[in-house]
């Protein structure tokens, strides 16, 4: 073992050690980026013996995939080979069972209460934007985010230290390779109080967002709505728009969507109160604090896409339009289970 190495078989592999919310995954190995996770929770409420039982039952998925990495063969989760690894160490079914029963606290906290109703309050408010009335779905629009706004006043107003406050990263989209419209959805969740980042692991690219809880939560909604919500938009204006082709039309037109939103929203903070203006400002300080704890220096997305007026103007007056109108979904509490 290193400090942030450990030797098998001749070679040597990172530990990168995460920890995550989830109502009920326990730990996870993440074969992609050499990941081990640990729920939240745990490191608060549970005892070591059984946090080492996590640890030592995701070490073992580790240590199992990286003996048959470079093979045909691909051992079941938790099948004959898992379990004389685990035995091989001198674990037991302790260790090595898929599903264990955790009586801990399952209440929510305070904190996840509060969250919930302002979650609740902004899902009411993006489901006005579904009104055929242009005006109506704009301001529906535009009151959601200044609802966003005025939780994250409440949080600088509280006067925490940055250092002192937790920092969420949230995994929102995973694809084999960037795309413009990834970009697209970056771009329209900067306007979420949340710091989007490319993160990329063996073969693949992942778009997390650092920020505080609420708004991690909200823009992790957001972004899994328009990974399929862009597409449809696209094919509609397609089809009204036959000589729209190729990947040039379709990139410009989600570049003009972003393009769009990012002209609604500037509308919507034009009419901000100067109180108001200058708590933006704060937050935006706050949130290159918490990104530098995570990610150190990051820098930003740029689109080299070759233009298609046509397209990018009618992405645009999409992207104006554009709301945010599906149900939010709330995650249930029940028997929490390892990965």
């Amino acid at each position: 073992m290193n400090r942030s190495r450990f030797e098998y078989f001749g070679y040597t592999y990172p530990i990168n050690l995460v920890v995550f919310e989830h109502p009920k995954t326990l730990g996870f190995f993440n074969e992609k980026n050499f990941q081990i996770g640990l729920n939240k929770k745990l490191i608060y409420s549970a005892k070591n013996e059984f946090i080492k039982n996590i640890l030592r039952h995701e070490l073992a998925h580790y240590l199992l995939f990286l003996q048959f990495k470079n093979t045909l063969h691909t051992p079941a989760d938790h099948g004959s080979e898992y379990k004389d690894l685990c035995r091989g160490f001198g674990w037991t079914q302790v260790v090595w069972r898929a599903g264990c029963d955790y009586d801990q606290q399952n209440e929510n906290s305070q904190d996840d209460v509060y969250i919930d109703k302002i979650l609740l309050r902004v899902k009411k408010l993006m489901s006005l934007a579904t009104s055929s009335n242009p005006y109506e779905s704009e301001q529906a629009t535009l009151r959601a985010n200044q609802l966003l706004l005025k939780h994250n006043m409440d949080i600088i107003g509280h006067g925490k230290n940055s250092d002192e406050e937790e920092v969420y990263v949230k995994r929102v989209l995973t694809s084999k390779r960037n795309s413009t419209k990834l970009h697209c959805i970056y771009e329209i969740l900067t306007h979420f109080f949340v710091q989007p980042v490319f993160n990329s692991g063996k073969g693949i690219i992942y778009l997390e967002v650092t920020g505080a809880r609420t708004n991690v939560e909200v823009a992790d909604y957001v972004a899994n709505y328009l990974d399929g919500e862009l597409e449809k938009m696209w094919k509609t204006t397609k089809r009204e728009n036959p000589q729209l082709k190729g990947p040039r039309a379709k990139n410009s037109y989600f570049n003009g969507i972003y393009l769009g939103y990012h002209q609604k929203m500037k509308k919507g903070l034009s009419e901000l109160k100067s109180d108001q203006q200058k708590a933006l400002v704060l937050i935006g300080k706050d949130l290159k604090e918490k990104v530098k704890m995570v990610y150190g220096n990051t820098t930003g997305v740029a689109s080299t896409t070759r233009v298609d007026t046509t397209s990018l103007n009618l992405g645009q007056k999409s992207g104006r339009q554009l709301s945010i109108s599906k149900a939010i979904n709330h995650s249930t509490s029940g028997t929490k289970y390892l990965e």
